[in-house]
């Protein structure tokens, strides 16, 4: 099983819709994928349609059940492991257990066996918490999504940071899959210098760009990816576009 985290320190850059539209387009190429829910703000989970008194990560982050008996079918061969505000306070009781990076991972182990799962992706919350290090130390490789923007670029180094630390003390086998440049406008000059400044920084940059569209607001409403939505808008090709580099 390939586990891929979607991290980054910013919010509203996109991490719920690249996870979301990666799962569907992953296992609509008949790829069993599990999609995990580490934000306390739940909106993968909220844009699967979860009801709100489900079984929930924290559940099994606190070690009261298995991560199996969260699990959301979300369509045919995509499965969903839902979070809830709860999260938050959970952190706060992991910070006093040994192994606390590890429990995620342990988690992911049984399951991914059991169900002979292809992918998870995992959700990260935006900050560089205990949750996300989870993330971190459960995958073995990271998609930055990150908007080509100064305070962007002031996010990026801190994360890249924490990703090296991760790499070099408890999960060696971690890599940064690319950094994902999301609303992005390729006729804005500002947009191209600073995905130039990027380049310059020899941040790994992946070839694809997401663009800016009404239907990735739109879409969760529905309980839907942005794929699934909006199957011709040009931020949907970038998502077939990515699927590519990564499911060769």
């Amino acid at each position: 099983m390939r586990v891929i985290a979607i991290a980054s320190q910013k919010g509203g850059v996109g991490k719920t819709t690249t996870t979301l539209a990666l799962g569907s387009l992953l296992s609509r190429r008949g790829r069993k994928v599990l999609m995990v829910d580490m934000d306390p703000q739940s909106s993968l989970s909220i844009s699967c349609g979860v009801k709100s008194n489900s079984n929930t990560l924290s559940d099994v982050l606190l070690g009261d059940i298995s991560i199996g008996k969260t699990m959301w079918e979300v369509q045919e061969g995509l499965y969903l492991v839902p979070s809830d505000l709860r999260l938050s306070q959970v952190e706060l009781v992991l910070v006093g257990k040994i192994g606390r990076e590890n429990i995620l991972k342990k988690s992911l182990a049984a399951v991914a066996q059991a169900l002979e799962l292809d992918y998870c992706l995992i959700d990260c919350p935006p900050s560089l918490s205990l949750l996300t290090i989870n993330g971190l130390v459960a995958a073995s490789e990271v998609i930055i999504p990150t908007k080509p923007e100064f305070l962007g670029r002031q996010s990026l180094d801190p994360l890249m940071e924490i990703i090296q630390e991760v790499k070099d003390t408890i999960n060696p086998k971690l890599e940064i899959l690319g950094i994902l440049p999301t609303f992005c406008n390729e006729r804005l000059k500002h947009h191209t210098q600073i995905i130039d400044e990027w380049k310059e920084a020899n941040y790994p940059i992946l070839d694809v760009r997401i663009g800016q569209t009404i239907k990735a607001a739109e879409a969760p409403l529905l309980s839907k990816s942005i794929v699934d939505y909006a199957p011709k808008a040009r931020v949907s090709d970038g998502y077939r576009q990515l699927v590519d580099i990564i499911d060769r």
